[in-house]
């Protein structure tokens, strides 16, 4: 409440991490990649506020870090670059790469989650 200079406090992220790249998109809050300390992780998770809970999303591939995120017309999409290349020269890495888990990577370095 910032009137009154109060706080509330949520519920905590199963994973917590730094760097996530984050999006909105129909008020709940979508949190992807990131790093827990020792490592860069594919984990995504979307926070409820109604509900006050995080639900896990399918894990992102490739793992993005660095990256940043933006939500726009219901798509977060998320931008960064991966530590491991799936592929090792361009000639052998697909324009785009869709999978069934929701996301789909496209020019390596962007990761698209559609709910």
């Amino acid at each position: 409440d910032p009137a009154s200079g109060w706080s509330t406090q949520i519920s905590k992220m199963p994973t917590p991490r730094g760097s996530p790249a984050t999006g909105v998109i129909n008020g709940k809050l979508y949190v992807a990649g990131g790093n827990d300390g020792t490592n860069w992780r594919d984990l995504a998770h979307v926070y409820d506020p109604v509900a006050d809970s995080w639900t896990p999303l399918a894990a992102m591939s490739p793992v993005v870090w660095g990256g940043a995120g933006d939500a726009i017309n219901g798509i977060l999409y998320v931008l960064g670059t991966t530590p491991t290349p799936a592929c090792s020269s361009n000639s052998q890495c697909p324009q785009s790469s869709c999978g069934t888990n929701g996301y789909c990577v496209s020019l390596p370095s962007l990761v698209v989650y559609q709910p």
